[in-house]
Order: structure tokens, then C-alpha cells, then sequence
């Protein structure tokens, strides 16, 4: 955790996140949805990087919005988590120009559609 730590202080230029980290760790499910969709990209980031890591299948639809979200920290976060919960990239890459990225969301979507349907595995 402290190698995720210093590497999230160089990416967003933050001298300390260690306040912004233990939020987001100290609670479950709904703390997470809530780090997802904090106004801070550190936050969002922390909470993108924690669902990955507990595998949160809960925060699926709301990894995919957030590989629209305008800082780049917080897609490659969040597209981390998505392939590392469900194996899948859909050829999205938080690098990309928008017009790719978005084509690689509405991938994602479709797939989320799905899912609710009962048309794909989970």
C-alpha cells in the first residue's frame, strides 16, 4: 500500500493523501460508490484502485462512467479495476484520444446491458 501511496502522490502532485486514503478505506460497499463519485480525482482514483483490489463486482456500472472521467489517473485506475474484476477491456485504453475511448465505453455499456438483461455471464 505504500508503493500505491507514493505513486498516487507523484500522479495527482499531492504532498499528502494519507487523510483521502484511510477514508476510503475504512468502509465497505457504499463508502466506495462514494469515493467513485467524489469531486476529488485523488478520491476517485483511491476508490477505483480499492474496488479492484476487493474485486467489487458492486462498482462495475460506476468504474465504467468513471473511464470518462477528465483526469487521466482516475481512467487508468478505473480500467484497471474493471479488467481485474471481470477479466475484460472491451479495447479500452485511458491513454487514448476521446473519440477511441468513447467507442470503448459504449463497448462497456453494452456489455453492462447485458448484464442486466440476463443476455451475458457475469
Amino acid at each position: 500500500m505504500n508503493q500505491f501511496r507514493t505513486l498516487l502522490r507523484s500522479l495527482l502532485g499531492l504532498g499528502s493523501c494519507c487523510g483521502l486514503l484511510l477514508t476510503v478505506g475504512c468502509g465497505g460497499r457504499g463508502t466506495l460508490a462514494l469515493a467513485l463519485q467524489d469531486e476529488n480525482p485523488a478520491v476517485r482514483a483511491e476508490g477505483a484502485h480499492r474496488a479492484g483490489e476487493t474485486r467489487d463486482r458492486s462498482t462495475v456500472a460506476l468504474l465504467v462512467e468513471r473511464l470518462e472521467d477528465p483526469n487521466a489517473d482516475v481512467r487508468f485506475f478505473a480500467a484497471g479495476a474493471l479488467r481485474r474484476i471481470t477479466g475484460k477491456t472491451f479495447g479500452y485504453r485511458h491513454f487514448d484520444d476521446v473519440a477511441t475511448r468513447t467507442e470503448g465505453v459504449k463497448r462497456w455499456r453494452h456489455w453492462l446491458a447485458q448484464q442486466a438483461s440476463g443476455e451475458g455471464k457475469p
